[in-house]
């Protein structure tokens, strides 16, 4: 079962198939940026759903000796324990990075929770630090997942097709017929000044048979 919104990749060699979002979600996105993912791995022996948060910034973060709060509903606070994926370093433009990531198990039972919260907060601890986000987007993102993974019927105003705008009525033009009553009209002046022009040639031609 997929969306529009998920991938699904599969190892043949290892039998796992994994089912994630085909796009991140910005947690944060100014100096330190934060970005989440929801991804399940199915195995023969394994069936398990995570939420990925991934750490780019010019310190350490140190996401592995923290954990994350997910708020629903200003009351429910669901505390999770990371698990280090791996850590890495860059150099930017001009300074140097420091990337980790890890991720944070998950459930069917929570996933749903989320999708019907109607707030949500995160509060991402590590070491000595900690950031605080809004996460209301982020409800809609988690039941696009859940539609496309655990139930089709479920959030389907979330998922459904925009409808197109209907294109605008365009009406042929047709070539302008010409106007009788203009032709008449023309004609009768033609005519008219015909016959004064007629009847003026006649006076003259009288005229000289009189003074002749």
């Amino acid at each position: 079962m997929a969306n529009r919104f998920l991938k699904v990749d599969y190892d043949k060699f290892a039998n796992k198939t994994v089912t994630s979002m085909k796009d991140e979600y910005n947690v944060r996105a100014n100096v330190i940026k934060l970005k989440a993912m929801l991804r399940h791995v199915s195995m023969p022996d394994l069936d398990s759903l995570v939420l990925d948060l991934n750490y780019d910034g010019l310190e350490w973060f140190f996401l592995s000796h923290g954990n994350l709060t997910i708020n629903i509903n200003d009351v429910e606070n669901i505390v999770l324990e990371p698990h280090e994926s791996y850590t890495d370093t860059y150099t930017g433009y001009e300074d140097c990075h420091c990337v980790e990531s890890n991720w944070y198990q998950l459930d069917q039972e929570l996933l749903k929770k989320i999708c019907d919260a109607k707030t949500l907060d995160f509060k991402i601890a590590g070491a000595t630090t900690y950031d605080i986000a809004k996460g209301n987007r982020f409800i809609e993102y988690a039941q696009k997942f859940y539609n496309g993974f655990y139930d089709e019927e479920a959030y389907k105003e979330v998922v459904a097709e925009p409808t197109p705008k209907p294109k605008p009525a365009t009406t042929e033009s047709t070539p302008s017929q010409p106007s009788t009553s203009s032709s008449s009209s023309g004609c009768m002046v033609a005519l008219l000044m015909a016959f004064s022009a007629l009847s003026s040639l006649a006076y003259c031609i009288s005229f000289l048979f009189r003074v002749f």
